[in-house]
C-alpha cells in the first residue's frame, strides 16, 4: 500500500467512524435549589414574635390591613409556633379580620341622630311628605366630614322625597344597606343667618363601627347580627386551625377611637309653622 492510499485510507476511518465511539458528553452541573424566598404576610407573621414591641405593634397592624389574604401565611405561622403571646396574636388578627369582612364592612353608616318629622312639624316640609332632622352628629363621621350641621334638615335623598310613612328605621335601613363607600345626595334645608338656604350635600358612606352594634337596642338587629358573626367565627377557626377558640376571644374586644366617639347630642327645638 502506498502512502497515499494508507493516508487514504485513515482519512475514511475518522469521517466514517468506523471503530470509534463519540466521547461522552460532559455533564452540566446541577442547577442550585432555589426556595422561595418567604412572602411578606409570613415576614409580618415572624416579626409578631420580636422582642422590640414598636416592631410587634406594626406587624400586626400591617397584617391586619391584608385581611384574609395574611390567613394562609398567618395559619403556618400559628401551627408551626408554641409561644403563647405569639398565638394569642394571631387569634386576634385573624378574628378581627374576619368580623370586618363578614359584618362590619357590609353596612353603610351615616353618623346622624334622625328625627323624623311631617308637615305639621315644620312648614319646609311638603304636603304628604316627611323629612329626616338631624338632632345628633358622630365626630369625624360621613355626616360631619360631608357638612352637614346640627338642625339641618334632610327632604331629599338623592333627588327623592321621603314619603310620610318613612320612619326612623327605614331610615337607617336604607343607608345600612347602601354600604360603606356609596355616595349619596341630600337635598338640605338650613337656616343659615336666620335665613333659610337649600344645598345639596354629597356624603361618602361609612362603616358602622363596632360599638354601634354592642350598644343597640333590643329591637335593633345589630347586636344579633354580631352574636351571628360570632358564632361563625367559632366554627370557622376549628376548620381553620384545628382547634377550637377560647371563649373570650370569640367576640372582638371594642376599642372606641376618636373617629367612634359620638358628640354631645343636643336638643334643637324643632321648627314649627309661623
Amino acid at each position: 500500500m502506498t502512502a497515499a492510499s494508507y493516508t487514504h485510507l485513515i482519512f475514511m476511518i475518522a469521517t466514517c467512524g468506523l471503530g470509534m465511539v463519540d466521547p461522552p458528553e460532559a455533564a452540566e452541573p446541577a442547577a442550585p435549589e432555589v426556595r422561595a424566598a418567604p412572602s411578606e404576610a409570613a415576614v409580618l407573621a415572624q416579626q409578631l414574635g420580636s422582642r422590640d414591641f414598636a416592631e410587634r405593634q406594626a406587624a400586626a397592624a400591617e397584617l391586619s390591613e391584608m385581611g384574609s389574604d395574611a390567613y394562609e401565611a398567618l395559619r403556618k405561622a400559628y401551627q408551626a409556633c408554641d409561644d403563647l403571646e405569639v398565638r394569642l396574636a394571631i387569634q386576634q388578627i385573624v378574628r378581627d379580620s374576619f368580623f370586618e369582612e363578614r359584618l362590619f364592612s357590609q353596612h353603610g353608616f351615616l353618623g346622624i341622630g334622625p328625627v323624623i318629622l311631617g308637615e305639621h312639624d315644620d312648614p319646609h316640609v311638603p304636603p304628604g311628605r316627611a323629612a329626616v332632622y338631624v338632632s345628633s352628629i358622630v365626630e369625624n363621621s360621613s355626616a360631619a366630614a360631608a357638612g352637614l350641621h346640627l338642625s339641618d334638615l334632610i327632604l331629599t335623598m338623592d333627588g327623592q322625597p321621603f314619603p310620610r310613612e318613612v320612619t326612623t328605621d327605614s331610615f337607617s335601613e336604607r343607608i345600612r344597606e347602601a354600604g360603606p363607600g356609596t355616595i349619596v345626595r341630600l337635598g338640605v334645608q338650613r337656616v343659615k343667618l336666620n335665613v333659610d338656604v337649600a344645598v345639596e350635600i354629597e356624603v361618602t358612606l361609612g362603616r358602622r363601627p363596632m360599638r354601634y352594634y354592642l350598644s343597640s337596642l333590643p329591637d335593633q338587629p345589630y347586636l344579633g347580627w354580631l352574636e351571628e358573626t360570632a358564632a361563625d367565627f367559632g366554627h370557622w377557626w376549628a376548620d381553620w386551625s384545628g382547634e377550637q377558640p377560647s371563649a373570650a376571644a370569640t367576640l372582638p374586644v371594642p376599642q372606641p377611637s376618636p373617629d367612634t366617639r359620638p358628640v354631645k347630642i343636643h336638643r334643637v327645638p324643632r321648627r314649627s309653622r309661623p
